[in-house]
């Protein structure tokens, strides 16, 4: 396990918030055998974060596309997920008339704000490390410019 610091602090709060809310909730369900509301939205919004990451963890695949283009695809795939979520649990207990609704806004927002960040991120994470890469190359060719030229001049 990583020590704890102010650069990861955040990161191991969530971590930590999420397995123990999680952990909890599925504890008091197998406990006492039932589920309540406030326990469905739970796994309802652990299903969605899952959906989201996942769907942005692939990324790398639209590399080919525009930035918007790719984060267009991926909403569309994120909110046809929530869709889907939303429809099965419709088969356990009725939705309310405005639930997809409901859902479509409360999933969108902070999906869009979170994938343009993440996107932004990762393009910036891209851009250094094409940086690095050009260091590197340049580097590496000046030291066998270098290896080459004293070698000539020993001969």
């Amino acid at each position: 396990m990583k020590l704890i610091n102010k650069k990861n602090f955040f990161s191991v709060y969530c971590q930590a918030f999420t397995i123990v809310g999680l952990m909890g909730t599925i504890v008091d369900i197998v406990c006492y055998r039932e589920i309540n509301g406030t326990q469905f939205n739970i796994l309802a919004i652990a299903a969605g974060c899952f959906v989201s990451v996942l769907i942005l963890s692939q990324s790398y695949r639209l590399e080919h596309l525009s930035p918007l283009k790719a984060v267009l695809l991926q909403y569309c795939a994120a909110i046809a997920c929530m869709m889907a979520i939303t429809w099965l649990s419709g088969l356990r207990e009725p939705v309310n008339p405005h639930g997809y609704r409901d859902m479509f806004v409360t999933f969108s927002i902070p999906y869009l704000i979170g994938s343009m960040l993440y996107l932004y991120r990762l393009k910036k994470e891209i851009v250094k490390q094409n940086q690095d890469i050009q260091l590197i190359r340049r580097l590496t060719l000046e030291k066998e410019n270098s290896t080459h030229g004293s070698f000539r001049e020993r001969s």
